[in-house]
Formats: structure tokens, sequence, C-alpha cells
């Protein structure tokens, strides 16, 4: 009896070092998931400011977030953002039929959601969010505008762009 209950406190005891071990690898990571979300605020920081002196300098209108893919420093996805869209990229619709067509010139016959939101944050607008892409995707489908979905893919509609708008000074009224 008395051997089953040193057993029994060996356990226990084992079991409080596990617990105590855990608690302090959580902290642990607390503390590195911290310092990586410093770490990537300040990213975001320096890239703004770089972007301001570079206009305020009167440098190229494409900024380097504009052309050069951009990776997640924490290695996680970010499906949210507060990332502002950047001065001088093209319209969305414009982004993702440039997406599109360099799909298909590798031999994709069109893209996922996913797919064009990557795309869109690697080339042009780092930290963009789907719900800032795929409501304008969405629309122009149901308007019959530049694309058309066919099952999980999203793929470019032949002709499917629509008419330039004229300016009033454009107009010929026959009155």
């Amino acid at each position: 009896m008395a051997q089953d209950t040193d057993s029994l406190a060996l356990i226990r005891k084992r079991k409080a070092e596990i617990e105590a071990q855990a608690a302090q690898e959580q902290a642990e990571r607390d503390r590195l998931d911290e310092a990586a979300a410093a770490r990537a605020k300040e990213e975001e920081e320096l890239a703004i400011a770089e972007r301001v002196l570079a206009r305020l300098a009167g440098a190229n209108a494409t900024t380097p977030a504009a052309t050069e893919p951009v990776k997640s420093t924490t290695g996680k996805k970010r499906y949210w953002s507060s990332s502002a869209r950047p001065v001088g990229i093209p319209s969305v619709p414009e982004m993702v039929n440039t997406l599109l067509l360099d799909a298909e010139k590798a031999g994709k016959a069109g893209l996922k959601s996913r797919e064009i939101v990557d795309g869109i944050a690697d080339r042009w607008w780092p930290g963009v969010s789907a719900n800032m892409i795929m409501p304008t995707v969405y629309k122009s489908i149901s308007k019959n505008h530049w694309f058309v979905k066919e099952g999980d893919l999203i793929k470019r509609l032949r002709g499917g762009q629509p008419p330039k708008r004229l300016k009033s000074d454009q107009l010929r009224l026959d009155s």
C-alpha cells in the first residue's frame, strides 16, 4: 500500500512538472507572438514612411510595394487587413484581368478566389483581404462584365468589358 502511494505521488509530481513546463512554453510562445506582431507593425509603418518620402521627393509614382511581392513575416496567412489601398495601383477589375491573362498564358483555365487575392497581395497590394477585392469581382460577374464564374474558377469574359462612359460634352443630342 505504501508503494502504491509513493508511485501515485511520483506520478502527480511528474504531472505537475509537465504542467509547469507547458505553462513556461506557452508564455514563451506568447512573448514571441507579441515580438513578431510588433516587428510586422514596424515593417508596415516603415513601408508607409518610405512611400510618403518617395512621393514627397517626387520619385516614380509606382511604389516598391506596388511592384514587389511582399511575404508575411510571421508565416501566417492574413485573411484580414487594415492595409489601405496603395496609391497608383490599377483598379480591381484591371488587376484581376491581368492575373487571369497571366493564368491563361500559363495554361490554367481560370483562378480560384483565394488565388486572385493572393496574386493581388503579392503583386500590387500587400495585406489586402478577400473582403476588399471579391465583392467587386462578384458584382462584375453578376452584371456580366469582365468575368464569369464556372464552378470554383473565375475566368475572363470574352468581350465582357463594360462600355466606356462618355463625358457629357461627347454626347450627341439630336434635339
